[in-house]
């Protein structure tokens, strides 16, 4: 029988919320899989639980994963080695369950079905008793002293898996890590000479610290005593590293399967644990690192280590962040655009689910339908007409934000203007972009002398898509806009994490600025300095003030950046100025001719990568001090990494993609919160109707000093009044 005919027999209804479950047939543990498939309606109530899991090993790179046969309805059904490998392990630990996983239970060639399934998908994590985070089974460590995984022989380690929002500590959990620290005890206290008989169950401790993190405890000998010797410690954190690195945490999919599971246990070989064990460790390792009861203790650790337990924090708040929503704001208004943003980076099997995986997540459609999930299309179809929607759902130009960069598969399939999901973003691309509606560049001011006060014109009255010739996928974006300017002067992109580079490029730039000028003279704009404008362009206009996530400022609500205040510029270079004679007391700077060029690579440079102060520096300034400096740091890091500075012929200064070249075009358009940088193309015939235009590619969106506040249509009265432009 093939794959088709099993899921013939259990037809799914398009007019029902049905779908198909299965139970795993007991059997020893190197036995072949045999489940039973069902269908059930999902309003019935069934009781089960879902399985969320990444495909695994693959056949070369790139390539399919590698399967392994198993029996469904007694017919043999090929699956990947990962989710057997789970299938395994749960018939071990809990047979009998009822479980659901979409390789089994959708018909994976049959786009029709996976259409109408993958819209419900919601539904069915919301609805399971818990959700199973498969991450695999163990594999051999490299630490000499490590145990060796016997897969199959070992008995489980079920840590507490309590159902609420905080960890739950048990008998047995504190059982657990009495008995490994014994075991460290009587092994390290073995002479080194006798310790090659016996080994240490590192995967264990990994476990033990968490479970100590989740308490709230310290990181001293009395509370992990077990990390404080150097083997043992670097034989915990490389089985905690190890575990992170596992391919379940980048894959797409499992963000809406953990958020909308009321309840999710994480799986790893032998180990069940609950999600909220995770949740605290992170929650109290974050709390633990800004007071200063643990500063000794993880001034111990090697770089290495921290840089574990920091991967470790940020890989689950990245998850958490969202069940938090999910549970503390039920009516928030969760738009598609944000979380693609966010979770661009991570990796999915088909290219349609760095979409698809993400619409159980979203509520808030605008005045439009939801989006439609359409396996029969292609690729480049899906991509553009995503766009298409989300300019209706959020009446403006934000989708068409973010890079602009083409995979070799699909850049002569897809237009400029639609974005490539499967393209990982520019570094700080999410900080960068989380600051777009500070801006208004296509509004207009209502009142002279108020900024805040703006109106703008409608954007979907002004955007149209044209199809390609013969084809049912989105080729020509007409827009309504004005060009401001042309680009004359470029810098080098800004490197990521050479120091030296950073200073280089900074120094070029400031070079390009002021080209050799008094930085104090006036900025095109007519109410600023040229300086002024150069550490508003660096920033972005913004600064950081990071509000901690409480009752008040819950995530979806929490904001990083704000605009700067009217005299940010003097307070930027009176602290810049301030740093700059505590460090070298021969660099002095008379009245209001700051050399502000080596200043601004100093304050970069200083500030670090990652983010801390010399300690030299730190002792000349109080915390507050140092606490905006580093602030300052995080700022133009994240504005200026990945980006080139340029100069345009009227003189306006700019951040823009590094894809940028001398000549290329900054326009105004209807709809953008930024300008955006277009590049002249060839001729060309949009339709029958409009006939061939004068086409443009999409570079991407900019920030230009003086234009981000509706100056550029400040003159104009009528949309009808801006000119048409046409992207391909």
């Amino acid at each position: 029988m093939t794959t088709g005919q099993i899921y013939e027999n259990l037809p799914l209804s398009d007019r029902f919320p049905e779908t198909r479950f299965f139970r795993l047939e007991a059997g020893e543990w190197d036995s072949q899989i045999r489940c039973k498939l069902t269908k059930k309606l999902l309003s019935a109530k069934p009781i089960y639980d879902a399985i969320s899991y990444a495909w695994g090993e693959t056949a070369g790179e790139g390539g399919p994963p590698v399967t392994e046969t198993i029996l469904i309805n007694n017919f043999e059904f090929k699956t990947s080695v990962n989710l057997v490998s789970a299938l395994r392990h749960f018939r071990k630990s809990s047979p009998g369950t009822l479980l659901w996983a979409d390789a089994i239970s959708h018909n994976q060639m049959n786009n029709n079905e996976m259409n109408i399934q993958v819209g419900r998908m919601r539904e069915i994590y919301q609805r399971c008793q818990a959700v199973r985070i498969w991450l695999g089974k163990e594999s051999e460590m490299v630490h000499p002293a490590a145990k060796k995984p016997t897969e199959g022989t070992d008995p489980l380690s079920v840590w507490s898996s309590g159902s609420s929002e905080s960890y739950e500590e048990s008998v047995q959990d504190k059982k657990k890590v009495k008995e490994y620290k014994q075991h460290f005890y009587n092994f390290y206290n073995l002479p080194t000479a006798l310790q090659h008989s016996g080994t240490q169950d590192f995967r264990a401790g990994s476990f033990c610290l968490l479970h100590v993190l989740a308490r709230g405890d310290h990181l001293n000998h009395r509370d992990s005593a077990f990390i404080q010797d150097l083997s043992s410690r670097d034989g915990i954190f490389e089985a905690l590293a190890e575990m992170m690195k596992r391919t379940w945490w980048t894959r797409q999919w499992v963000i809406q399967e953990t958020v909308l599971a009321t309840v999710a246990t994480v799986h790893f070989g032998r180990f069940i644990i609950s999600w909220n064990m995770l949740k605290s460790a992170l929650e109290a390792f974050q709390f633990h690192r800004r007071q200063s009861c643990c500063t000794a203790e993880y001034a111990k650790l090697r770089t290495s280590d921290l840089n574990t337990l920091h991967h470790f924090a940020q890989t689950v708040r990245d998850i958490d962040t969202w069940r938090t929503i999910w549970l503390d704001q039920p009516k928030a208004h969760i738009r598609l655009l944000p979380l693609l943003w966010q979770f661009r980076q991570r990796g999915a099997g088909r290219l349609q689910d760095k979409i698809y995986a993400l619409l159980p997540l979203v509520k808030d459609w605008g005045s439009e339908k939801p989006l439609e999930v359409r396996y029969d299309w292609d690729v480049a179809h899906v991509y553009a007409d995503l766009i298409r929607h989300l300019v209706d759902v959020h009446d403006s130009l934000l989708p068409l934000m973010g890079t602009t960069r083409k995979s070799e598969l699909l850049a002569p399939l897809i237009p400029s203007w639609a974005s490539d999901w499967s393209v990982h973003p520019d570094a700080y691309e999410l900080a960068r972009l989380e600051r777009t509606l500070l801006y208004q560049a296509c509004g207009r001011k209502v009142l002279e002398s108020d900024y805040q006060a703006m109106s703008k014109f409608d954007t979907r009255p002004t955007v149209k898509f044209y199809l390609a010739a013969e084809q049912d996928r989105y080729q020509f974006l007409e827009l309504r806009g004005k060009f401001q300017d042309t680009i004359s002067k470029i810098g080098q992109a800004m490197p990521q994490d050479n120091d030296r580079a950073v200073r280089e490029t900074f120094a070029e730039w400031s070079e390009i600025a002021f080209s050799g000028a008094d930085p104090m003279t006036g900025y095109v704009n007519g109410t600023e300095t040229k300086a002024g404008a150069y550490w508003r362009t660096l920033c972005m206009d913004t600064e950081h003030f990071g509000r901690e996530a409480d009752e008040d400022n819950l995530p979806l609500d929490k904001q990083e950046y704000q605009r700067t205040s009217p005299n940010y510029t003097t307070e930027y270079v009176d602290r810049i100025k301030t740093m700059h004679n505590a460090v070298d007391s021969d660099e002095t700077s008379q009245g209001n001719s700051i050399d502000i060029a080596p200043l601004k690579q100093k304050a970069v440079t200083f500030g670090g990568r990652p983010n801390s102060l010399p300690r030299r520096m730190s002792a000349k300034f109080s915390k507050n001090e140092v606490d905006g400096i580093k602030k300052i740091n995080d700022t133009i890091q994240s504005t200026t990494t990945d980006r080139r500075f340029y100069i345009t012929e009227q003189g306006y200064m700019g951040l823009g993609p590094k894809e940028i070249k001398v000549g290329d075009q900054v326009a105004v358009l209807v709809g953008g919160h930024t300008p955006f940088i277009l590049r002249r193309a060839s001729e060309m015939t949009i339709d029958s109707e409009v006939g061939t235009k004068q086409c443009y590619t999409l570079v991407g969106d900019t920030y230009v000093h003086g234009i981000m506040d509706g100056e550029g249509f400040a003159d104009v009265g009528d949309v009808e009044e801006l000119e048409q432009m046409f992207l391909e």
